[in-house]
């Protein structure tokens, strides 16, 4: 699990430098404070879509959604919190910021769900993406199924996760 997190952490932690925001900032400047033009959360966001369309069991794909998301969420900002609030300040982010339905529009680009499966598939991470439409991405999001809004459901594995993440 922790060689596919990097190896998701490697291949999308920058993955929302892909809007025209972003790449105005590198060609000017000024636009560096330009909410459109920040990634870092986006990339964060688009990995937990990502992560959902990996073909595992669902303890493996929470644990590699955690550790990913947490991850790229972590390098690009002082984010201090666990992952488990670090999922839970995504989501309230990406619900009340109109910005990012802007960001993935723009970000479209036909092919790239194809693409993107396949440099998955080649690097051993078995999955089919569907499109990457703001209301997938939402879904995808709003339904991040937690070990802990049911912690009765699996007491071991939800204590297994707890101990992994240092939160025990």
């Amino acid at each position: 699990r922790i060689e596919q997190s990097v190896l998701l952490m490697g291949l999308l932690h920058d993955v929302g430098k892909a809007t025209p925001w972003f790449q105005l900032r590198l060609q000017d400047k000024r636009y560096g404070n330009d909410p459109k033009s920040k990634h870092a959360r986006l990339s964060a966001i688009i990995a937990n879509w990502v992560i959902d369309h990996l073909d595992l069991d669902e303890m493996n794909k929470a644990w590699i959604r955690y550790s990913t998301v947490a991850g790229i969420a972590k390098h690009h900002t002082n984010l201090t919190m666990n992952p488990v609030k670090i999922m839970k300040v995504l989501r309230q982010d990406f619900r009340e910021n109109p910005v990012y339905r802007e960001q993935i529009y723009q970000m479209f680009v036909p092919g790239f769900e194809e693409w993107l499966s396949d440099e998955l598939n080649g690097y051993g991470l078995s999955c089919t993406l569907e499109s990457m439409s703001f209301e997938n991405i939402c879904k995808s999001i709003d339904g991040v199924n937690t070990l802990f809004e049911n912690p009765y459901q699996n007491i071991e594995d939800s204590l297994d996760f707890l101990t992994a993440f240092g939160l025990l």
